[in-house]
């Protein structure tokens, strides 16, 4: 999985898996190159032994393969971390007016 897979996958933790602060797992996570696409594979120990508390490790797993899955993941993910989760961005195109002489 990409990078930004992992974030986008955290996010969704957070917003819809009811886990605080998921989005602080990711730099342990990372560095052991675990993803969304594997989490369930993951014995809890490693886990655990990355900080993550059984009752997130819980959730984490059911949701991942779900979210994994789901048709939002190429297109959340296609875009930047940066773009994904900026409020900074316009949400309409601008409008040009074009003028045509005859």
């Amino acid at each position: 999985p990409l990078p930004s897979q992992l974030s986008c996958f955290l996010c969704h933790a957070e917003t819809n898996l009811s886990i605080c602060n998921a989005t602080q797992f990711k730099r342990s996570l990372k560095l052991q190159g675990i993803g969304p696409d594997i989490l369930t594979e993951v014995d809890n120990k490693v886990l655990t032994d990355a900080g993550i508390s059984i009752s997130n490790i819980i959730h984490l797993k059911c949701g991942c393969m779900a979210w994994w899955n789901s048709a939002d993941v190429k297109w959340k993910c296609s875009n930047t971390e940066v773009s994904v989760h900026s409020t900074d961005l316009p949400t309409h195109p601008p409008q040009k007016k074009v003028a045509y002489e005859k």
